[in-house]
């Protein structure tokens, strides 16, 4: 006896979270959104239908769920085959990162979650969107949510950090617009609001990331080139700032110069004095800036969810956006 034809399963978005459905329209729905926003690029279409042609790609890639019990298992193991194919590495300090999320409810701007962790620790982000219950949430109801992504204006088209590709797969599937979460360090309200220029603003950013980048090689036993890291380091400010990297070198060079009188010991206290001072307000100030602009955005896009993706050193502000008092 010949096995059955395969057929199309046809599924409401809202069975990705096993409500109220059969739990074979719902595995379709989870298979789809699954394709759609971990697969290759064009394999599967979040539409309402799973393919025969789909449901064979999904489960010889990312294997088979059984049901409503694995979900959240079989969505990490999505986002990790994800991630390996698609994703630069995640940075040593990841495994011990202290992720963050938090909830919050506002009158007119609804609810608001922030999701925190350290850049490149794409998989902290990933487990915390999926076991909190968003991810299932978001895709079955995708409508009036809305992300807003530190970085995001500067990762668009090139970036490889794992929270952007993440939150770029999931809003190009689901149709969610994202928004930038930061009024950045690089932005001139917050480099006048400190009285710098946008080049002491470089060196200070430069020096400050790069002592963190070599605290934490050597804190993971890493064997690091310093000089290569520096460059490296330098590069990335000064893209980040849009200024020409050799010029950031020269004043880089400039500031760290030995004064007369000085040793060398004593020249790196005093140097990093100034580059952590400068630093810090530039923080402080992207921190007191961002709250009106993400309330701005909630007001523009009249989200009932909106998702902040934020590294550690800013989740302070989105309390600001949601406090009681506020109109």
């Amino acid at each position: 006896m010949s096995s059955p034809i395969p057929k199309d399963v046809h599924y409401n978005p809202r069975c990705t979270n096993f409500d109220s459905c059969s739990e074979s329209e719902s595995i379709a729905a989870v298979y789809d959104y699954v394709g759609a926003v971990y697969g290759d690029k064009a394999r599967v279409q979040r539409d309402g239908i799973l393919t025969p042609e789909e449901r064979s790609y999904v489960e010889s890639t990312f294997g088979r769920l059984e049901g409503k019990k694995g979900v959240q298992e079989y969505l990490s193991k999505a986002r990790q085959i994800f991630f390996k194919k698609y994703a630069q590495k995640e940075m040593p300090y990841c495994e011990g990162d202290k992720s963050s999320l938090v909830r919050y409810k506002h009158p007119r701007f609804r609810e608001g979650v922030t999701l925190g962790a350290g850049h490149t620790c794409g998989d902290n982000y990933g487990e915390m969107y999926v076991k909190s219950g968003l991810e299932l949430q978001i895709a079955s109801n995708p409508k009036k949510v809305v992300f807003l992504v530190e970085g995001w204006t500067q990762a668009v088209g090139r970036s490889r950090l794992q929270e952007h590709l993440l939150i770029a797969r999931i809003a190009l599937a689901l149709k969610i617009p994202v928004y930038e979460g930061l009024v950045g360090q690089n932005s001139e309200e917050a480099i006048q609001r400190v009285g710098l220029t946008r080049m002491e603003a470089a060196v200070a950013t430069a020096m400050i990331l790069y002592e963190d980048m070599v605290e934490t090689a050597k804190k993971q036993n890493l064997t690091f080139d310093p000089v290569n890291m520096l460059a490296q380091k330098i590069q990335d400010t000064a893209l980040f700032y849009g200024l020409d990297a050799m010029a950031l070198v020269a004043e880089f060079n400039k500031l760290n110069a030995i004064l007369p009188g000085e040793d060398m010991r004593s020249a790196l206290i005093r140097v990093r004095g100034i580059c952590q001072e400068r630093f810090s307000k530039l923080l402080r100030a992207t921190n007191e800036l961002s709250p009106d602009h993400a309330r701005g955005v909630l007001a523009k896009t009249k989200a009932d969810l909106a998702v902040f993706i934020l590294g550690l050193d800013h989740l302070s502000y989105v309390r600001k956006v949601y406090e009681k008092g506020r109109p």
